[in-house]
């Protein structure tokens, strides 16, 4: 018997020991995307300054301020969608489930300008679940604005009547 119980004390030590290295391993790797990902942030708001800099990202800032977005508006977009995935990466929503109404993200994303500007963020954004996301906000929206939906928002960002 004593056996039996020193053995199953291994064996539980065994699994926990794996169980700690495996959590910390997956907290080192959230610490190190959570920090490159908040330089990038920083990086990104420094189109504002360096607007050619956007040609890098396959944008011209001709294109942009043909869509009535200036480089520092674009700039100031794309620093809070990389902040936001920073956030959603780390609470792990199901990205198949769009943004509630009212919520922040839904109501940056509602905001004309910001679908103006989505072509181009979309270029900047890696795939992610959040921006999966992202995009089901955006395909609700113009799901409910095709169906005159009351969720649906016009396109002077307000609701329809």
């Amino acid at each position: 018997m004593a056996v039996y119980i020193s053995l199953t004390a291994l064996l539980v030590s065994v699994v926990t020991l794996c169980w700690t290295v495996w959590c910390n391993l997956k907290q080192q790797q959230s610490l190190a995307v959570t920090s490159c990902l908040g330089s990038i942030a920083q990086i990104e708001l420094k189109l504002a300054e360096i607007p050619r800099a956007l040609e890098f990202h396959g944008i011209g800032v001709d294109e942009l301020k043909a869509a009535g977005i200036s480089p520092e508006e674009f700039a100031y977009l794309l620093a809070s969608f990389t902040a936001g995935g920073l956030y959603y990466r780390l609470k792990r929503e199901d990205p198949v489930v769009p943004f509630p109404s009212g919520s922040y993200r839904h109501t940056m994303l509602s905001s004309p300008m910001t679908r103006a500007a989505w072509p181009f963020l979309r270029k900047c954004l890696s795939a992610s679940p959040y921006l999966e996301k992202l995009e089901a906000t955006l395909s609700r929206m113009q799901d409910d604005c095709a169906r005159g939906s009351a969720n649906a928002v016009t396109r002077a960002g307000t609701p329809e009547a």
